[in-house]
């Protein structure tokens, strides 16, 4: 998210870095992002990675991470990422991921959306 538009994203099921580097990689060349943007997240041992941390480094961009025990820091993603799952896997709307991949990314894919803001 930058200034709630959707400007990179990567679905898996997997939380590896890889899937960090990927959104980050989108957003990158999606939007001309500002030196010096926050990049926010949770503490997982994914955003530390060391090929993360070189590409916010390379782009000049800042790392700012949740503090221990303080789950309000990132209430936006953490709100957005668990009604994605709520919604769309456990209520049974898709499959798995990948059905959920096919059918969000070609919406955000689609020109009239790209680059809107997010509610």
């Amino acid at each position: 998210m930058f200034s709630r538009v959707i400007v990179g994203w990567e679905l898996a099921d997997h939380m590896r870095s890889i899937l960090l580097e990927n959104a980050l990689k989108k957003a990158i060349n999606h939007k001309v992002l500002p030196k010096g943007l926050i990049i926010h997240s949770d503490g997982g041992k994914q955003y530390a990675s060391q090929t993360f941390r070189n590409l916010l480094r390379q782009h000049e961009f800042l790392q700012s991470m949740t503090r221990k025990d303080n789950h309000y820091d990132n209430a936006m993603g953490e709100s957005l990422f668990s009604r994605l799952k709520a919604e769309l896997l456990e209520k049974g709307a898709f499959r798995n991921v990948s059905e959920i991949t096919y059918h969000f990314g070609r919406r955000l894919l689609d020109a009239d959306f790209v680059g809107k803001t997010v509610a």
